[in-house]
């Protein structure tokens, strides 16, 4: 064997370890490749799955909503129907009661002064007759009218109840003060 193709044999050689190595690292490269595709193939299974539930999620709070609708829609309407109901009452008992002041103008002056309390501190009057002849009558009416739609009389608030003293409350929060 000559010298010459002894030096190609080697050359050969270190050429086909050099290209084994590279082989060998090109394979872990491509394990690591395969390892990660997995992972990422199972992130994007797990995000369908997650958007799949947050449709679902989308749908029932769509129908929620629209049955929350439904409800305040019809509540809303009964309130303007009763405010509606309400306002004709107070405009006509109004219309009423300014008919009645000007009919009978005589009528106030001559009633006793402890009769012209105001309608708040009194108590409503229910009554059988069709249209009130006074205007006593006439507010009563309205009071009651309130009373029979749901809405408050108009009446004085009642008396508020006594301020707890400042002692009371340190006491309470003197130990919160204190955990802190």
């Amino acid at each position: 064997m000559s010298i010459v193709a002894l030096g190609m044999n080697v050359f050969l050689a270190v050429l086909m370890l050099a290209a084994l190595v590279m082989g060998w690292r090109l394979e872990r490269r491509l394990r690591g490749v395969r390892d990660s595709h997995s992972i990422f193939a199972k992130a994007v299974a797990d995000l369908d799955g997650a958007t799949a539930r947050a449709h679902a999620g989308l749908a029932e709070l769509r129908a929620a909503t629209d049955e929350a609708i439904d409800l305040l829609g019809g509540r809303l309407a009964r309130a303007r129907e009763a405010a509606d109901r309400l306002d004709r009452s107070i405009t006509s008992a109004e219309v009423l009661a300014r008919q009645q002041v000007e009919r009978e103008p005589a009528a106030e002056a001559r009633r006793p002064a402890v009769d012209r309390q105001p309608v708040l501190d009194r108590a409503p009057v229910r009554r059988e007759a069709a249209a009130p002849t006074d205007l006593r009558g006439l507010l009563d009416l309205v009071e009651s009218a309130r009373a029979n739609t749901g809405f408050a009389p108009l009446r004085a608030p009642a008396a508020r109840p006594p301020m707890r003293s400042r002692m009371v409350d340190e006491e309470l929060f003197d130990d919160a003060g204190v955990s802190q």
